[in-house]
């Protein structure tokens, strides 16, 4: 039998993704060795140079003579590598293998990497040179500042931004200083064009042959995971690997790009120390303190990689076009059973049969339903994003809340009812000082 079958569908494209600590880096290996295929990475912290250890990359071993693109190309201390730059990287690649007749593998969990290739139209194309002169010209300003001026130009962007979010911010005024049109009206003119809700911005495949592996494992498992792999990671030397590589870059450090990567920020005061007070009693107790952080942050990124899978994909079959998919439970017999299936379900997609007759095979324990929640209504609605993003603002406890949703849950809090109360009691002793006030002056 030959090693590498042919594939019968067009153009096929298979995803791995899913949590951090689920095997995603493993079985896209294994996948591309199953079917002469090649990695391409969407982890937008693998992009750059160094910091193996910290970014979990895989080793040279690892990746058993699979070619990987998109990781260790780009120095920490050149602008920073965006969300466009990477899309029009890897269609290139992707174009490039499918001529080539390889099998490309994207492998990773930044959400928004994932989309900009999984979806067509997903951005909002802006000119690279024009970009970076109005971005370098925005970052002088404060986030509140810049707000501000989002507020002024585009309140309806404005409306669906956090004030705090500093990047969506700046990306939401770049796209009115450079093309002259706001954010919302090229939404609106989008959605304007089509009569499929899900043709809209980011609605559609941008390849139809396209097959998502998302693996997941038992909360209390993966946090177990996570927590060695951080020890694993120190055995490894990401001690001498995080203070190198502090030392070296750290004059070029913004407020994004590798800043932003799991792995530096959390050891930033270990690292501000010198080099004689790192090696004090005061270095290795930050260093440790900044380990337990990595574990925290760690897991609620694994947390939020998984909201994001489902309720941005999964399960908005009504409003975006959704690939085919299965979802495996990892928490054990890994290569013994979840390659092996995963592989042959791989083999069935590119065979070009009904993957949707193969998913609803529930003899296999292994395989993960959809999560049952009460806001699946919701997210099937079409204005779902709209609801999702709009910024409410709470009088009474004097906070915005992200989200209608969020929102709804905000006013039946304790929280927000017992705040309620308080500020009534205080309105009403208030009142009666007044009318007390009042009284007193007229009987004088």
């Amino acid at each position: 039998m030959a090693r590498f079958m042919r594939m019968e569908t067009d153009k096929p494209l298979v995803f791995v993704c899913g949590c951090t600590g689920t095997g995603k880096s493993d079985l896209g290996i294994e996948i591309a060795k199953a079917f002469d295929g090649e990695v391409i990475s969407a982890d937008s912290m693998q992009i750059y140079k160094g910091l193996d250890i910290a970014t979990n990359k895989v080793t040279e071993e690892e990746m058993s003579g699979i070619p990987h693109h998109m990781m260790s190309f780009y120095e920490p201390s050149e602008d920073r590598f965006n969300v466009h730059q990477f899309r029009t990287e890897v269609l290139r690649l992707i174009a490039d293998m499918q001529q080539r007749k390889k099998l490309p593998v994207i492998v990773g969990g930044t959400a928004y990497y994932v989309e900009s290739i999984l979806y067509q139209n997903y951005l909002i194309d802006t000119e690279q040179s024009t970009s970076d002169t109005i971005q370098e010209s925005l970052e002088k300003h404060s986030t509140e500042e810049l707000y501000s001026m989002l507020c002024e130009i585009d309140p309806e962007s404005a409306s669906l931004i956090h004030r705090n979010n500093r990047y969506r911010v700046i990306r939401a005024l770049e796209i009115f200083h450079s093309t002259g049109k706001k954010k919302s009206e090229f939404l609106a003119e989008q959605k304007s064009k089509v009569k499929d809700d899900r043709n809209h911005l980011g609605g559609m495949l941008q390849f139809k042959n396209t097959l998502l592996i998302n693996l997941d494992a038992k909360q209390e498992l993966l946090i177990e995971r996570l927590n060695k792999r951080v020890t694993k990671m120190v055995k490894r030397g990401l001690r001498h690997e995080v203070e190198q590589y502090y030392d070296k870059y750290s004059h070029s450090f913004g407020s994004y790009g590798v800043m932003q990567s799991i792995g530096i920020k959390e050891f930033l005061p270990f690292l501000e120390l010198n080099e004689m007070e790192r090696k004090t009693k005061l270095g290795d107790d930050l260093f440790e303190e900044g380990c337990e952080y990595l574990k925290i942050r760690t897991r609620q990124y694994s947390k939020k990689q998984r909201n994001w899978l489902y309720k941005r994909i999964l399960m908005r079959s009504k409003t975006r076009e959704v690939p085919a998919f299965i979802t495996l439970d990892t928490s054990s017999n890994f290569f013994e059973e979840i390659v092996p299936f995963a592989i042959d379900y791989v083999r069935e997609f590119l065979a070009g049969n009904d993957m949707t007759q193969i998913a609803s095979l529930e003899s296999h324990q292994f395989i993960m339903k959809l999560p049952m929640t009460d806001n699946m209504r919701a997210l099937e609605e079409s204005d779902y994003d709209t609801n999702a993003n709009k910024l409410h603002f709470c009088k009474v406890c004097e906070r915005d809340i992200h989200g209608l949703i969020h929102f709804q849950n905000h006013i039946e809090s304790r929280a927000h009812k017992n705040m309620a109360v308080s500020k009534k009691r205080k309105e009403l002793a208030s009142l009666v000082e007044t009318i007390d006030s009042v009284l007193m002056k007229a009987n004088s």
